[in-house]
Order: structure tokens, then C-alpha cells, then sequence
């Protein structure tokens, strides 16, 4: 049933929708609201991503067993060294990268992080991390939000990835991908998987390719798709080849027509990538001409965007499989201040752009957990609805929901738990890959169950009963049973549908061409007919089709040919209950023109180092018309020196240049092409076996990362400097005594390790470095440590402060810009302005190694010792606000006072 267009009359008021609001995300919440089910593999699962910035003022703190209830959560964002602004109103992503690409040596084109302190230093409560003051990237252990990501995979085995790029910076996106960039790229992709092996997805959010997105992008409309699919295919390629095939592919994509016919994702879904996160969200905002729906489930006319309207254009006009896609849906909003009169269902109404239109923490934007707050009510026992001024509303026509405060005439875009359970119902219905939001961190639970319960899961542990507030629709739904039929759209039965894809043959007299058609959705649906029918011919009607169900044929008048044959067919299938699909393809018939054909690649099964013998792999291909074949090989691994170009019949690879490991393959890939352009392609595979009798053993060396005393109760750093013919791939061991006994190494870190000197005394340390072929170099060094001395007057000040710029609060300090102020030292954490510094501010870290008393608003790590009421105490893990007492099960009674 479709309600009746619902209008709210508005007036001129006083009282404007402006400023912004600063709600927290309350995690006690997630007690009262956040439900568990049960794991459930033969459904669509519940991707999220998380941000690295709302840990800040916004107040998200990362939960385990909260991020846990997602079966994948992508960590964003991350970044590409050289990246210049896109956006000039959000530079501190680019400004992040500028200072970590300078901060660990990184060159252009490599991955990075956006946030050094976020990622991988900041201690998070309940994580079991302690400070590492020699943290870098892809340190093996990392704190920060990397380190969440590892514990919540490693305890909890969600799926963890990265996203790349984003909104504000994609500006460098269309060079990444080119083929003379494309190299760094990907290879700082591998390094970073090779370097955390709990990363199971990359999620490339190109935004946009072939497109504009922000004002100040570069792109290329003409080879943006076509350098996407390579670098996606290489990308895949690149993976397998370090035996990572479980790691997932996945981008995000703009649900408008423009965004996906530019980006031709049904290309990147042939080229390797598992997963699109169609961006169904940001249909409206402050951008907008007139009042739309942002993030609406169905189209109220053809002229409005939607997520039926993009995902049934990828299925049946571009033939991508329905399990490719991922349906998004947004926890939060899109406001604006309307201009007259509101018509509900379907949406119509003007609004005025206004800079400071109300939000959370950002104008125009509201979050959910805000949303919930302030703007409706929250009750088990009774249904959703508006609260301090506001109505709820549903647009019954497109299936999405919105509330409207008649007074300050804030109108609020956003998705509710019942927008989100009848996106999760079309996920099942038309046989979607899963769902996901935008972003985990601001729902406090409700999304999340509503998402689930949607897919079907059964509830594990409720805290929270969803029905009431699952069919809570707007104050123009007039019936219950009108609102479960708008929110109930799956009846346990998945919507068949049919797929073609365009065909390109050579053209021959009196041959007879196939026509292929693939079923997608339930694989017990049972099909009434299957009609094939010409709609368009550069022939005309010279082309006659033999109906014989998914798999027919067509054969072509020859007097009618004088030219490349295009034809666009359509396929109709009707089912047993009377609904249909339909789909066209283009099929474009070559006259007089060749495809050429490899017959073989000619090549050695194994090949041994030190044989002398050539390593090469030759093809034979043939054409009728062509003896003139352009060749193209790729060699993998791709840092293999070659001894010829790769142009030709025959590629010789440089084997005295080959890496001497026991045994690895070296994948060839061919792609020969007419001078027609058509083409064809093979892989050919040679085992190399390693020569032990040629191998050079390692030479194992290291250093002691100190600049001046060890003393009791530091923490020693120690460097490998071993060197080997593979020093990559050199199995480090370190081994650490005192007077006899061994000292705990966290050697995690690989050729770097590190131990804690509990007392004075002479460490022996020693260094074991084994090659691939298991020979082994030994280097030990004795490591003098010296009685701290615990001093016996404490001051305040810092005799190094003056050797300092004093803090400026007007100044920008970016990420290891150090100052003075009130006596003391500090280093900036992250880009600041205005942030005063104080021992206890999150931006600075304070550099003055003075005796400070304990503080309520200070952060201390396992082992910080710190004065309090006359007492010396050391904390047992990170901790905040808990006040040092004997009764503390944080703090640890260690003596007298040092400074009173």
C-alpha cells in the first residue's frame, strides 16, 4: 500500500536549526541496547567501518566483543605518500600523511598512515598494550587502533581490513594506478599484508575513478577504469603469489549511473574484486537544489537516485553478480533548514543552504547515537517516535525515513532501525552479498541488531526487544500492517533474475554463434520460458535466432555482411509464478579480422640454479592473417631481473641473477595481440630449485639503540644489521641472560627487539641469524646496565625549556614539533592549534623527565610510577581516574613518596 501524499505546513519562525551539538558516543549504552546472535554462515553478513578519529572528542572507545558482533571491520582511513589536497576544507588526512611519509622515509606511492598516534601508538583501555617508545610503521606489534584490529582478529577471528583513500584523498589515486606507479603501489600493499598477517581485506574507496569527486581531483576520464582493472588483476596476482588468496578485494563505489559507468565495475569484478560497498548514502545534502531522501532504499521518479535504482542497473544492465554487491546504510544524517512547505510521501520541499545548520561536531550531520538522544525515543516496550519538537515520517514511496521539527524547521535525513531492517530484508531478496554501514563508530547497538534480525539471525543474548522499534514508521503511516508491509520485503524466497554479458567472435560464413544466459538468485527456481529477441542489428533483421532456452544460437544472413556485425539481443525469462527478468547484451560479430590463438608456451618444468642452462619460456601462437603478433609477458615474481624485453616470442629470465631460495615458481603470463587488437593469453608456471653448495652464509650483526647510560628499569632497543644474499627473509633469534638466567625478549618485531633491564648488571645478548637453507651466524655483545638513581630533591621545571620555542596558541604544530611552555617541554602527538599544552592533553606529550604528582585526567601505562597522598605507586595497566589507594586493584603500594 502507498500512502497518500502527507504534507506539514511550516510558518516563519524565530528560532533557527543552527550550531552544533557535541553528544558523545556513551558506551554504557551498548549494555542496554546492544544485542548478540548467533553465527550464522549461510547468510549475508554485517561489515563496518571504523574510523581512526572519533576516539578524540567524540568519545568512541574501541570494545572488543562490541566490534566482535561484525564479521568484518575496515579500519579507515589510510593513504598513498604524495597525496596533495582534494578537498581544501578537509586537509588533516593529507596533512597526517605529509608528516608519517616523513616520519618513516616513505617514497611516493606508498601505503601510510593518516594518524601515526591513532594507528599505532595510542594505548587504548582494555587492549593489554603498554608504551613502546620505538613503535614505526608496520612494526609487527603496534598499539593504536592497528593493534585493536590485530587482538580483535587474533581473539575474536573478525575479519579485518584497511580502506584506502576516501573522499579526501583520492587526489592521487588516478597516478597511483598507472602503469609506471603501479609497481610502489602495490607493493607497499603486499609489505603492509606480509607485515600484518591478520589483515583479511583491502578496500580500495577510490572516490572517484573516471569522475570528479572533490573540487581539487585529478582524473582521467579515458584510462582511470581500464589502469583500475590492471592494478586490481596485479593486485590479485601479487597476493596469491605470497599465498594469501584469503585476503579479499573490495572497493567502494558511488551508487549514482556517472560513478558506476565510469568506474565499469562489472571490468573490476572480472579482474579480482570480491566485494563492492555500493555507497547508498549522501543521495542529499547542503550541495542539494531541493529536498531529497539520503540514503532511500527505492526512487520516487526516475529523476532521484536510490539503492534499488544503482543495484538493479549493476545485475541486470551490466551483468555484475548480485554477491558481489554490499548494500549500504549510514549512521548518521543529512539536515537542512526547510523553506515552506514539507510533502512527506512522496518527499517534496525546498530548504535554504545555511553553513551552521545543526549537527554533531559537523554542520548538516547528525549522528545516530545523537539521533537517538535528542530527536526520538528509545523504548523496548513501545514504538519510535519523535521528541522535543520533532515528527517522525516515512515516505512510503521510497521507503525511507526522516524527522521534522515544524518549529525550527530542521528537517533530518537518516536511516532508523526500521530503514536498516528493510535494507537487511532486500540484501536476502535479491541475493546480495551482505550489508554495511558508515561507520561503526557512533551506533551505539540498534543499528547493528536491526541489521542482523533484517538478515535473518537468530538472537544469541538480548538486552534490547527490536520488534516495536523495528515497525516503527512516521505519523502519516496510518496502520500497523501498511508499515510491516513497507518494512517486511523478504518472504524466505530470493528474486531470480537473469544476466548476459556483451560477446565479442570472429565473423565466418554460414557460422553459427552461441547466445548464453546465467540465472542468478535461487538456485531451486523453476523457469516457465525463455525468450530471446533481437532489438537492435547493423543489419537489420538479417540475423535469425534459435530459441532453445538460456543457451541458444544465432546465425547471420552472409549477403547482408559488409562490416563488423553489432547486434544487441535480449533475454526474458518467466518463472513459475509469473514474474520475469530480463537483461540485453551487445554481440559484436569481427568481419575480416583474426583472433589470434596461443597454442603453447614452451618451458622448462624445473630449473635448477647454477645449471647454466637458459631459464626462458617461449610461446607459439598463430593467426590466419596476422604474422606480425605483438606480445606482452608479465613475470612474477615481478623484482626478477630479465636478460631480454618482454615484447617478443621468447622472455629470458637473468638466471644468474635468480634469488637462491630452496624451491619457489616463477608464473609467466602471455598475451599476444593481432593487429586488430583482438588478443589472446596463457600462464605457464617453472619450479626453481635452490643450489645449497652455492649459498653464502648470513653474516648475523646487531647494535644496541642507545644514545647514552642504561640504567635499571629502562627498556633496551636492539637493531639487526645482519647481512645475507636475502636479508628479508633472515630468521632472527635473540636471546637475552643476567647472572645466568634468561630475560624476556619481545622479539615480535623481527630485526628489531627490545628488553626491560629489571636491575643493574652485565646482559649477554646474542643474535642467531638463519638463512633459507638453514645455516646459522651467531653475534653477542655484553650490554652494561647501571643502578638508577633515584634523585633527592624533585622540581617542577625543566633546565631544557629555554633551549625551546615557547607555545604559540595562534601557531599550527604538526605531528614531532616540540615546544615549551610553563617550564616544561612538549611534542605535538598530531596536527593542533589552540590546544594548550599540559601534562595531561592528549595532543602533546610531555617530554620533561620530571617527577609529576598523579593527576585524574592523566593516562598512565603498566609500570608508571607516580606519587600520591604522601605514597609512591606503580600502576599495574593503563589506566585514567582511578585514584592511587591501597584498595585500588590498579595501583601497587611501592614506598614513600619521592617528591612531597
Amino acid at each position: 500500500m502507498i500512502a497518500s501524499a502527507f504534507f506539514i505546513s511550516t510558518g516563519v519562525h524565530s528560532m533557527p536549526a543552527t550550531g552544533l551539538s557535541n553528544v558523545k558516543v556513551d558506551h554504557a549504552k551498548t549494555k542496554l541496547y546492544s544485542n548478540a546472535y548467533k553465527p550464522n554462515n549461510e547468510l549475508p553478513g554485517v561489515t563496518g567501518y571504523l574510523s581512526n578519529w572519533t576516539h578524540y572528542q567524540q568519545g568512541y572507545v574501541p570494545d572488543l566483543d562490541e566490534l566482535s558482533k561484525y564479521d568484518t571491520v575496515i579500519l579507515s582511513f589510510f593513504g598513498l605518500c604524495g597525496t596533495e589536497i582534494g578537498d581544501p576544507s578537509v586537509i588533516g588526512g593529507v596533512q597526517g600523511l605529509i608528516n608519517s611519509c616523513a616520519q618513516f622515509g616513505l617514497e611516493k606511492f606508498e601505503l601510510s598512515t593518516t594518524d601515526t598516534y591513532a594507528d599505532i601508538e595510542k594505548q587504548f583501555p582494555n587492549m593489554d598494550m603498554s608504551w613502546q617508545p620505538d613503535l614505526t610503521w608496520k612494526s609487527p606489534n603496534p598499539n593504536g587502533l592497528l593493534g585493536v584490529m590485530k587482538k580483535l582478529h587474533e581473539d575474536k577471528g573478525t575479519r579485518i581490513g584497511i580502506s584506502i583513500f576516501g573522499w579526501s584523498l583520492s587526489n592521487i589515486a588516478s597516478d597511483a594506478v598507472k602503469p609506471e606507479n603501479r609497481t610502489i603501489f602495490l607493493n607497499s600493499l603486499v609489505d603492509f599484508v606480509r607485515a600484518y598477517p591478520f589483515i583479511g581485506q583491502l578496500d580500495i574507496d577510490w572516490e572517484y575513478p573516471g569522475i570528479q569527486g572533490a573540487p581539487e581531483n585529478v582524473f582521467d576520464p579515458v584510462n582511470d577504469a581500464s589502469n583500475y582493472r590492471d592494478f586490481i588483476s596485479e593486485l590479485r596476482a601479487e597476493l596469491d603469489k605470497i599465498g594469501r588468496e584469503d585476503v579479499a578485494i573490495a572497493i567502494a563505489s558511488g551508487a549514482p549511473h556517472d560513478k558506476i559507468d565510469a568506474a565499469k565495475l562489472k571490468d573490476l569484478v572480472d579482474a579480482g574484486v570480491d566485494n563492492i560497498h555500493l555507497m547508498t548514502y549522501d543521495f542529499f545534502g547542503q550541495w542539494d537544489t531541493t529536498l531529497n531522501h539520503h540514503t532511500n532504499l527505492y526512487s520516487s521518479d526516475d529523476s532521484k537516485w536510490s539503492a534499488d535504482k544503482a543495484i538493479q542497473y549493476m545485475i541486470n544492465d551490466l551483468g555484475v553478480p548480485s554477491k558481489n554487491i554490499q548494500l549500504g546504510y549510514a549512521n548518521y544524517s543529512r539536515n537542512a533548514i526547510v523553506e515552506g512547505s514539507v510533502q512527506a510521501s512522496p518527499l517534496q520541499g525546498d530548504f535554504r543552504s545555511v553553513s551552521d545548520t545543526a549537527g554533531t561536531f559537523e554542520a548538516a550531520v547528525t549522528t545516530v547515537n545523537d539521533f537517538f538522544e535528542n530527536f526520538v525515543t528509545i523504548g523496548s516496550s513501545e514504538k519510535m517516535k519523535g521528541k522535543n519538537g520533532f515528527d517522525l515520517y516515512t515516505d512510503a514511496v521510497s521507503n525511507a525515513d526522516f524527522v521534522y521539527n515544524e518549529t525550527n524547521q530542521l528537517f533530518v535525513s537518516i536511516d532508523t532501525p526500521r530503514s536498516v531492517f528493510a535494507k537487511a530484508q532486500y540484501v536476502n531478496k535479491h541475493n546480495l552479498g551482505g550489508i554495511f554501514n558508515w561507520m561503526v563508530d557512533h551506533d551505539e547497538g540498534l543499528m547493528l541488531n536491526a541489521a542482523r534480525e533484517g538478515l535473518g539471525y537468530e538472537v544469541k543474548e538480548q538486552v534490547f526487544e527490536m520488534e516495536n522499534l523495528i515497525y516503527s514508521c512516521g505519523v502519516n503511516i496510518t496502520s500497523d500492517a501498511e508499515c510491516k508491509e513497507l518494512t517486511n520485503l523478504f518472504d524466505g524466497t530470493n528474486v531470480p533474475s537473469v544476466s548476459v554479458s556483451d560477446t565479442e567472435a570472429k565473423y565466418a560464413e554460414g557460422g553459427i554463434y552461441e547466445l548464453s544466459a546465467e540465472l542468478n538468485g535461487s538456485e531451486d527456481v523453476v523457469v516457465k520460458s525463455v525468450i530471446w529477441t533481437l532489438e537492435e542489428s547493423s543489419i537489420g533483421n538479417s540475423i535469425v535466432i534459435t530459441d532453445k532456452g538460456l543457451s541458444s544460437f544465432f546465425a547471420v544472413d552472409h549477403e547482408a555482411v559488409v562490416d563488423h556485425v553489432v547486434a544487441i539481443f535480449k533475454v526474458e525469462v518467466t518463472f513459475a509464478d509469473n514474474s520475469s527478468s530480463s537483461d540485453t547484451m551487445e554481440y559484436i560479430l569481427k568481419v575480416n579480422e583474426t583472433i589470434p590463438e596461443i597454442v603453447d608456451v614452451v618451458h622448462r618444468d624445473t630449473y635448477k640454479i647454477g645449471s647454466g642452462e637458459e631459464f626462458a619460456f617461449t610461446v607459439h601462437a598463430s593467426d590466419e592473417l596476422d604474422n606480425n603478433l605483438s606480445y606482452s609477458w608479465t613475470i612474477f615474481p615481478s623484482d626478477l631481473d630479465l636478460a631480454s624485453g618482454t615484447d617478443r616470442a621468447t622472455v629470458i629470465v637473468d638466471a644468474n641473477a635468480l634469488p637462491n631460495r630452496p624451491e619457489y615458481d616463477v608464473l609467466a603470463d602471455i598475451e599476444v595481440t593481432n593487429q586488430f587488437g583482438n588478443s589472446d593469453a596463457m600462464s605457464a608456471t617453472s619450479k626453481v630449485i635452490g643450489n645449497a653448495d652455492m649459498n653464502k652464509a648470513p653474516d648475523a650483526k646487531f647494535n644496541v639503540q642507545s644514545s647514552g647510560e642504561i640504567v635499571s628499569g629502562d627498556i633496551v632497543e636492539l637493531m639487526s644489521i645482519s647481512t645475507d644474499e636475502l636479508p628479508d627473509e633472515l630468521s632472527l633469534n635473540w636471546q637475552v641472560t643476567v647472572n645466568g638466567e634468561n630475560v624476556a625478549v619481545d622479539d615480535v618485531r623481527g630485526h628489531e627487539a627490545s628488553f626491560r633491564a629489571d636491575s643493574a648488571g652485565f646482559y649477554t645478548v646474542t643474535l642467531t641469524a638463519t638463512d633459507v637453507f638453514g645455516v646459522s651466524s651467531t653475534d653477542t655483545k655484553i650490554v652494561e646496565v647501571a643502578e638508577r638513581l633515584i634523585p633527592e630533591e624533585c622540581e617542577d621545571r625543566d633546565d631544557n625549556a629555554d633551549k625551546h620555542p615557547l607555545w604559540d596558541a595562534a601557531a599550527i604544530y604538526t605531528a614531532g614539533e616540540t615546544v615549551s611552555y610553563n617550564g616544561l617541554v612538549y611534542t605535538a602527538n598530531w596536527w593542533t592549534q589552540n590546544d594548550e599544552p599540559t601534562p595531561t592533553a592528549e595532543m602533546w606529550k610531555l617530554e620533561s623527565n620530571i617527577e609529576l604528582p598523579w593527576a585524574a585526567a592523566a593516562i598512565y601505562n603498566g609500570g608508571d610510577e607516580v606519587d600520591h597522598n604522601g605514597k609512591r605507586w606503580e600502576a599495574k595497566w593503563w589506566t585514567q581516574g582511578a585514584e592511587p589507594s591501597e584498595s585500588s586493584d590498579v595501583w601497587v603500594l611501592v614506598g614513600e613518596a619521592i617528591c612531597n
